[in-house]
């Protein structure tokens, strides 16, 4: 009787699973000003200047309410405060150059969260292959390679919103 029980929430599970969309395929968010979590590495100087001269204004600009894991204060534990905050987001903003572990963590928690996440990279070797069939906006740190990343984040995050 057990092993028939288990067997049936196994077929059920395995059900649920083929039945999720990814997160990539949600609706439309349609706040005033919707959240955005930004997941990338910290203290590296080409990423810190990418975050606070492009990305941050960018994001501003498209009238969007940005956190990254930084701008959080307090006692509490870390990562609780991270998935907090990456639940209460409406979309997710994740870089993955250097393949930092963190990121690729906290990446984890937003697809199993079903967050819709936009995924960047300087290099197409940080991706690892289970990430590699999602759509990545690759980007060189030069003063163009820049300004490209600032028009194609846009519009990404257009498309994301359901804006034209």
């Amino acid at each position: 009787m057990l092993r028939e029980k288990l067997q049936e929430l196994t077929v059920l599970v395995g059900k649920l699973m083929d039945s999720q969309e990814p997160a990539q395929n949600s609706p439309s968010i349609t706040k005033e000003h919707p959240k955005c979590f930004i997941i990338m590495p910290f203290g590296k100087q080409d990423l810190e200047e990418l975050y606070a001269e492009f990305l941050l204004p960018a994001l501003r600009e498209c009238e969007l309410d940005c956190q990254r894991g930084d701008d959080i204060f307090g006692s509490n534990v870390i990562m609780e405060d991270v998935r907090t905050s990456i639940s209460s987001a409406d979309l997710i903003v994740a870089d993955l150059t250097g393949q930092n572990p963190n990121v690729f963590y906290e990446v984890g928690i937003a697809h199993t969260l079903r967050k819709p996440v936009l995924l960047l990279s300087m290099s197409i070797e940080d991706i690892p292959f289970d990430l590699r069939h999602r759509r990545v906006l690759q980007y060189e740190y030069t003063p163009m390679g820049c300004k490209r990343l600032l028009a194609k984040l846009k519009q990404h995050v257009a498309s994301m919103l359901g804006k034209p």
